[in-house]
């Protein structure tokens, strides 16, 4: 979908509803943005090896992996020995160690660990990204794993920053010269310099290699937080670019804290995501004051100008200090698309952050597919709605297809009802709300049919007519 001032032209993604410009008209209709709903069971793992510590901390890449997902990790806290390992799920539900035999411990290969701590004892890597490279200059680096440092080669100097390593297989790597791709120095802002919670992608859509990472800035006088273990800075999301992955241009800013916000309000770091033509970020929101963090949901079209279409934590941190994540959530640098579900790995932490490193622990969440936000009617004993689209492009002739399901779960006069116009809001013959009748609906991608009519008419723009009644909408899909 691609959406001028006007009308939307159409794609093969789906309109979501992010944002009020689908509409044209609209009756007594209220937007709802959900939360992904929390695994029963978690947390799913728990630390207990070696190289995990006390730690399983899931900050590092999601990606298929032979008909697998899979889950990079860090281990931290509690050991001399900290590792990148990896998590596996075949359903998204039941989460296993893989054995990898590529690393021996205590004499034996059979360990989940991808890159074991360089020096025992004198540091650790973290924050794993592995990218396969859309176009290698040569084997060697068809896969990319970015992995930040903090390696203390002198007691006085600690070497914090990101290096490149690389990979024909996706499981023994080398790094990629001796200079790191970008460092953090002392805690200041300017050209190349990050915090250290930084993800990096392969972005499809913009055709380049893309990091996302927190800046830091001085404080102004007097919003000093000397309860944080940095009291005398800010951190501001920014975005980084690069046509190879090694050579880098940025920091070009995303995100601050705005007026709605406290001005000690701070961005720890996010993770972006590509879904259906937009993007999708999970900035880290980092209460200072209080000491925890949780993801919230920002969008974009185009990676500069972002949205905060909601103020609600996405994956809210625990709601009592009882609960096995209450001091923060951390979630993967993606999620899982799976049939009808989305997965979101995560860790969480009990204890706030900055006041004890204790225990992260591994769970999920899961969302509907499309289920970030929905349509609905306007108040809670409200039970219809209706709106117009602005002139859909490419439309006419397709197939309509809605991911919906009833918002009240009693009684039978819950549905859906779509009638089409034309691009100057006249009633199409033979696709009036008449003709589609009013449709009991509940699945993810349910098709839309007039009369014996399932496509759409062939006009160049067209617009959609439709009526909620007890009902939710999350999305509109067209299939040739």
């Amino acid at each position: 979908m691609i959406r001028t001032a006007h009308e939307c032209i159409i794609d093969r993604h789906a309109i979501l509803f992010f944002d009020d410009a689908i509409f044209a008209e609209r009756k007594n209709v209220r937007s709802i943005y959900h939360t992904p709903e929390k695994d029963a069971r978690n947390p799913i793992l728990r630390p207990e090896l070696p190289w995990e510590g006390s730690r399983i901390q899931p900050w590092g890449s999601v990606y298929p992996w032979e008909g697998k997902w899979r889950v990079l990790c860090n281990g931290y806290g509690n050991t001399d020995i900290p590792g990148v390992f990896v998590l596996e799920t075949e359903d998204g539900s039941h989460w296993y160690r893989p054995s990898l035999g590529l690393h021996e411990h205590n004499g034996s290969t059979d360990n989940s660990l991808l890159i074991p701590c360089p020096v025992p004892g004198a540091g650790f890597q973290f924050l794993p990204s592995l990218i396969r490279h859309p176009s290698p200059p040569d084997p060697s680096f068809t896969w990319l794993l970015y992995l930040w440092a903090h390696l203390h080669s002198t007691p006085e100097k600690p070497q914090c920053a990101l290096y490149l390593h690389k990979s024909s297989d996706g499981l023994h790597f080398e790094q990629v010269g001796r200079e790191p791709v970008i460092r953090m120095h002392d805690w200041q802002y300017g050209p190349g310099r990050a915090n250290d919670v930084l993800s990096v992608y392969y972005d499809t859509q913009a055709g380049c290699f893309t990091m996302y990472a927190a800046v830091v800035l001085p404080a102004a006088p007097g919003h000093e937080v000397l309860w944080d273990n940095a009291p005398h800075v800010v951190r501001r999301l920014a975005r980084w670019e690069s046509a190879d992955g090694i050579t880098w241009n940025g920091p070009h800013f995303m995100l601050e804290p705005d007026r709605h916000e406290p001005a000690w309000q701070q961005y720890y770091g996010v993770t972006v995501s590509e879904y259906e033509g937009l993007w999708l970020g999970f900035p880290l929101y980092y209460h200072v004051a209080e000491q925890f963090m949780h993801p919230h949901l920002i969008v974009s079209t185009d990676r500069r100008v972002w949205q905060r279409p909601s103020r609600q934590p996405f994956i809210p941190s625990g709601d009592s200090p009882s609960r096995w994540d209450f001091g923060g959530i951390f979630p993967a640098w993606d999620f899982l698309r799976l049939n009808d579900t989305l997965i979101f790995p995560y860790g969480g932490m009990r204890q706030r952050e900055h006041t004890n490193r204790a225990e992260m622990h591994f769970g999920v969440a899961r969302l509907r597919h499309d289920g970030f936000v929905s349509l609905s009617p306007g108040d809670a004993s409200a039970t219809y709605c209706e709106f117009q689209t602005i002139p859909l492009c490419g439309a006419g002739g397709k197939e309509l297809l809605v991911n919906t399901e009833p918002d009240w779960h009693t009684g039978d006069d819950r549905w859906i009802t779509v009638a089409v116009e034309d691009a100057d809001g006249r009633p199409v013959p033979g696709y009036t709300w008449d003709d589609c009748g009013c449709r009991a609906a509940d699945g993810i991608r349910v098709p839309i049919r007039w009369k014996e009519r399932t496509r759409l008419p062939a006009l160049p723009r067209l617009r959609l007519r439709i009526g909620l009644r007890k009902q939710r909408l999350y999305a509109l899909r067209f299939a040739d």
